[in-house]
Order: C-alpha cells, then structure tokens, then sequence
C-alpha cells in the first residue's frame, strides 16, 4: 500500500490495487448504466471526504508553507456530520462502492472470457490480493514516547486516563497529534 499514498484515507485504509482495476473495468463496460454512474458518484464523493481534513501525501502535509485543505475540513463544525471525528468512516462507503463497482467488472470478465479463463484469472488476482495486504513490519521503537507513559506503566493501581484536550481529527495535523499515537501510548500504560 505504499506504492498509491494519496489513495489512503488515513494510514490504516488501504483499496488494494486489483479491486480498483476491477471497479475500473466494471465503470468503464457499465458507463451507460445509470446504477454503475450513481455509484461511482457517491464513492469519488466519500473517496474524497475519507482522505481527511488537508491533502497529505506522504506524511507531506504542507508544500512551500501552503496546505491545502479539502472538504472534510468544512464538515466538521457541522452538527451532526462534525460528530463523525475521523474521516476513516468515509472510506466504508468508499469500500462498499469499489466493492460493487468491481462485482460489475467481475461479471464483465466472466460473460467475456467464459468460466475457465475467468477462474485462472482470479486464482492470479487473489494471489496479488494475498501478496499486497501482506502486513508490514511495525517499527514502534521509532514512535518517541513520553517518559510519563513508561512511569505510569508501573503503577499498577487501577485509573483511568483521560486525554485533554479532546479535539476532533481537523486539528490533527502533525506527528503525535495523530489519534493512534495515543491509542499506542495506551498499550504502554495499559
């Protein structure tokens, strides 16, 4: 997943190259279909709004002291809509929308090309499948960690820790403002 930055919606979202070739080839047969049309609509749309609050690419959020922020920026002071905090929940409607896109490719395939020829196909495809969502090895040794966390970790009373401020994902921009960074901090002080 590292090959396609900017298609991630966040750092844990990946499409996953073979449905998007499929979702392709099944927007291109089906461009007439008024189905395949308003569903490749909404999935662009939510595409777009699960990339989050700025363009990042990379991890690259500024270029030359400019940032450019994108529509799910504007969302998050709406009530209602700004409750959703993380752009990630986007990218379901996105997955949803490849996923349907790339069953139209599917059957394209498979009426052109007949069964056998369609099955070595797949076999292929679900081996690149396997070998793209291989996980990556986590270097958590490189995530700085407050000397707080490592102190906390020995007291072995039970408290609950609570993060202030408690901000939404608009104001994440940089390095620990990350949401994970905390969830990971948790792991440490348990």
């Amino acid at each position: 997943g590292r090959l396609l930055p900017i298609l991630h919606g966040e750092n844990i979202l990946f499409f996953g190259y073979i449905p998007l070739i499929l979702a392709i080839v099944g927007v291109v047969m089906f461009r007439k279909n008024r189905v395949v049309g308003y569903i490749s609509i909404i999935t662009v749309i939510f595409w777009i709004l699960s990339l989050g609050t700025y363009l990042h690419i990379n991890g690259k959020w500024e270029w030359d002291g400019i940032s450019y922020p994108l529509p799910f920026l504007y969302l998050t002071n709406l009530p209602l809509i700004g409750d959703i905090r993380t752009p990630s929940r986007f990218h379901m409607i996105t997955i949803l929308g490849i996923s349907i896109l790339a069953a139209f490719g599917s059957a394209y395939l498979m009426e052109r090309w007949g069964h056998i020829k369609t099955k070595v196909l797949f076999a292929a495809m679900a081996g690149v499948i396997l070998f793209e969502y291989l996980p990556n090895p986590q270097n958590v040794d490189a995530i700085p960690t407050p000397a707080i966390y490592k102190e906390m970790a020995k007291d072995k009373e039970p408290y609950t820790v609570l993060y202030i401020p408690l901000a939404r994902w608009s104001v994440f921009r940089y390095g620990s403002g990350c949401p994970a960074i905390p969830m990971y901090y948790q792991t440490i002080h348990e």
